[in-house]
């Protein structure tokens, strides 16, 4: 039996933490402005009213979390669905994980009693951010879509207003 050696190297996360600075800060800007600033320029967006740190605490929690739910486990059984038992070519397996993948993740910030309430403007952005996210872990890796999810999260929790 082949033994691997495994260590972890403290730069190689310095590194994906950087990554993952680089993504979240495009979702954040570059998203917010083209959904919140060009497509619904009239749409304000509500400040955030929980105390700050435990605002921080939640959203490095959801981004763990909603990364593993939705892209490592539901993508990755998506993918494995449409690629393996469906005979789909992995491309279209891909794309068609992305979606359902994406669409799940922006309707289930809608449900329950603490879901958000829904505007066009807020599903748009929640769409394309998964799309990103989705893209970042199919590329990427889980680590570095955690970290993107969870840097975006702690960084709207800073801003009095999102973009």
């Amino acid at each position: 039996m082949l033994k691997k050696n495994y260590r972890l190297d403290f730069l190689t996360f310095v590194f994906m933490f950087g990554e993952s600075m680089i993504y979240a800060l495009f979702m954040g800007n570059v998203l917010g402005y083209l959904v919140y600033k060009i497509l619904f320029p009239y749409t304000l967006a509500m400040p955030f009213s929980l105390n700050m740190w435990l605002g921080i605490i939640l959203s490095v929690g959801a981004g763990v979390y909603e990364e593993i739910v939705f892209r490592l486990l539901l993508i990755t059984s998506l993918y494995f669905i449409f690629t393996t038992l469906m005979k789909i070519s992995k491309p279209v397996s891909a794309i068609i994980s992305i979606i359902t993948g994406t669409l799940l993740f922006a309707a289930m910030h809608y449900m329950g009693t603490l879901g958000d309430t829904f505007t066009y403007s807020n599903f748009t952005f929640r769409i394309l951010a998964g799309i990103v996210l989705s893209t970042i872990f199919m590329f990427r890796g889980l680590g570095v879509a955690v970290y993107t999810h969870a840097i975006y999260d702690v960084l709207s929790v800073l801003k009095p207003f999102h973009i």
